[in-house]
């Protein structure tokens, strides 16, 4: 898996995704062009955690669950919202989190400063 620094090359160059916000010490959001999805990139021992930004942590989970898919941890207050960590039926982990009290508030290049 590539390091926060390949995967922040990778997403705007190949797939399109320019970065909506990005964390020193270690995490990025990615975002869609034509929409407010944005895939959370957090870098972290052992591998490069995948993280989908949903509308609410709650339902999203109730929603995986219904699909077959269980629930690893949460759902649990972050800093942003609510969020959890769900596995689908082949036992991937996703991290769901949501911006329910608030956006990350960046400077012009994107870097997060509140």
């Amino acid at each position: 898996m590539p390091n926060l620094r390949e995967a922040r090359e990778f997403y705007p160059a190949r797939l399109g995704r320019p970065s909506a916000w990005v964390r020193e010490g270690g995490s990025a959001g990615p975002k869609r062009a034509d929409s407010d999805t944005e895939l959370v990139l957090v870098e972290g021992p052992g591998a490069l955690e995948r993280d989908l930004k949903v509308r609410s942590g709650d339902g999203a989970c109730r929603v995986v669950e219904s699909a077959g898919g269980t629930l690893a941890s949460g759902p649990f207050d972050t800093p942003l919202g609510r969020c959890a960590v769900v596995r689908d039926p082949w036992t991937n982990h996703r991290v769901l989190p949501d911006s329910s009290w608030g956006r990350l508030t960046v400077d012009a290049s994107g870097h997060v400063i509140a």
